[in-house]
């Protein structure tokens, strides 16, 4: 019988006895000179067969870091040692794409922060060879994908009792709403994503506010939302006072102010009118002489936040100055005068006076002349309009005197007397 004899680097290796047929030594770990050779058993005659084999080391196996799931760009991808002449390949899995190589140095090697998802393996080809053997790195790495940067709404500053909202969402994500005022971040509420719009509803404490996404079943990735909000507090409310009687020409003025803070008058009926001009507070607030009758409000608001603005506590209606009629008749004159204003306004109420003080009768304007009747109490009379109606005096007064007392005459009757009758009282 015939034997085959592997040798290594001249060494026997391994023997199989012929079998007239092929021969197969099975996998070769050992790097070296791989020859076969025969041996007759009876003669020991023996022989090379054609050929040889020569195999080269496989690159040493390290170890690829983090081992588990990470987010994308949350840690570099680091390959724990390498060897020189070895190029080690960055593979998505996935994709079977090489992301970036790296020739080895003989240490670690960093290959950065991998963005792309995927499952990342590193395998490593000897280049000194003309075999290029390879060999994978121990373990893999998946990436995930961070959520979606999605713009919130509104930006910038705003005032107490705004709504936040964020424009879009991705389904399986928990989206948190904090506040942070100083060093203190404080967790407001949170939503799951629906695909669309969501609604934080109105805030109204003042802070900086952002939105932060985490994926429901793996929160380790999370991202900030695009933007901010910083909401302030708005401007106080105060109360507003008129000139007595609130008349044209009026001045209306505010209990206080805020420095920092500017104040506008606007007419709020008949129309929305905002008066030009602004008073800036940390001082007295008037404005005035106003010369438009109408409902008055005052809004205060921020310079550089217009949108933030506050109305004073309630308006105040400035009114038109009554049209002034004259007494008839005026001047002097009895008792039992029946006392008249020329003309009137509709709706407007007259009040007639005794001597400046006593209250006598009320008529409510026609638009014509009114009557206030017969008077007998002798002093000076004047007609003005109701406190509620700007107080305007009417043009002149009426001073009525007292008439003669009335005593009978003797005789007395409607008879006919002789001549030489005497005639008393």
């Amino acid at each position: 019988s015939v034997l085959y004899i592997l040798t290594l680097n001249g060494l026997d290796w391994d023997t199989l006895s012929g079998v007239n047929g092929p021969l197969s030594f099975g996998i070769q770990n050992s790097t070296g000179i791989y020859k076969i050779k025969s041996d007759t058993s009876n003669w020991h005659c023996s022989v090379f067969m054609n050929d040889s084999v020569i195999l080269f080391p496989k690159p040493i196996v390290f170890d690829l870091s983090p081992i588990d799931s990470i987010c994308s760009g949350s840690y570099p991808l680091i390959v724990s040692d390498s060897q020189v002449g070895v190029k080690y390949l960055l593979i998505n899995i996935n994709s079977g794409s090489t992301i970036s190589s790296m020739e080895g140095t003989g240490s670690a090697l960093n290959f950065g922060f991998i963005t792309q998802p995927g499952i990342y393996r590193v395998k490593a080809v000897d280049t000194t060879s003309t075999t290029n053997c390879d060999n994978w790195m121990n373990y893999s790495t998946k990436i995930f994908n961070n959520p979606i940067i999605i713009s919130m709404f509104p930006t910038g500053t705003a005032c107490s009792g705004t709504t936040i909202k964020l424009l879009h969402s991705q389904t399986n994500t928990t989206y948190e709403l904090w506040r942070r005022n100083g060093t203190i971040s404080t967790l407001m509420s949170s939503l799951i994503g629906s695909g669309g719009p969501l609604d934080f509803g109105i805030q109204s404490v003042p802070g900086t506010y952002r939105i932060k996404a985490a994926f429901v079943h793996f929160p380790y990735c999370e991202e900030m939302m695009a933007d901010s909000l910083v909401i302030i507090p708005n401007p106080l409310s105060l109360n507003l006072a008129a000139s007595n009687p609130p008349c044209i020409p009026a001045t209306i003025s505010i209990s206080g102010s805020q420095p920092g803070v500017e104040y506008q008058l606007v007419r709020v009926l008949p129309d929305l009118t905002f008066i030009p001009g602004v008073v800036n507070g940390g001082g007295p607030v008037v404005f005035g002489p106003i010369h438009v009758s109408g409902k008055y409000a005052i809004q205060a608001r921020y310079p550089d936040v217009p949108n933030c603005a506050t109305w004073m506590n309630d308006t105040i209606e400035i009114k038109e100055t009554p049209s002034v009629f004259s007494i008839f008749p005026e001047g002097d004159t009895c008792t039992g005068t029946e006392i008249r204003l020329t003309g009137s306004q509709a709706n407007i109420k007259y009040k007639l006076f005794l001597n400046t003080n006593v209250f006598l009768k009320e008529l409510t304007g026609t638009g014509s002349a009114l009557s206030f009747g017969r008077h007998h109490s002798p002093g000076v009379y004047t007609i003005s309009t109701d406190t509620a109606y700007c107080n305007t005096p009417m043009n002149g007064s009426l001073v009525l005197h007292q008439r003669p007392m009335a005593y009978n005459v003797i005789p007395a009757g409607p008879w006919s007397y002789c001549d030489s009758t005497i005639i008393k009282l």
